[in-house]
């Protein structure tokens, strides 16, 4: 993520900040759902699936505004939805 992230910003300060907080955000969530009751470990796990979205939906901005290629990002986004695949089983 760092080198996408690095990318855009160069083009986007705002858009590159909030790749960045949407993708710490995603990772705290996860973090935080693995240690909690099966409710909240729910929520927090779909908190998370909704940030990767965010991200993926970010990535493909950066695409649409010539920051950055879509083979650049494909790579990232199989990773984050693999991610995610267990906590939405959960």
């Amino acid at each position: 993520m760092a080198p996408l992230i690095k990318r855009v910003q160069r083009h986007d300060r705002k858009l590159a900040q909030q790749l960045r907080d949407v993708t710490n955000s995603f990772l705290l969530d996860l973090g935080e759902g693995a240690h909690s009751d099966p409710g909240n470990r729910r929520s927090r796990y779909q908190t998370a699936a909704g940030s990767t979205s965010e991200v993926l939906v970010g990535l493909r901005g950066s695409v649409g505004w010539g920051y950055t290629s879509a083979p650049k990002i494909s790579r990232p986004r199989l990773r984050s939805s693999t991610a995610c695949s267990p906590a939405s089983g959960s």
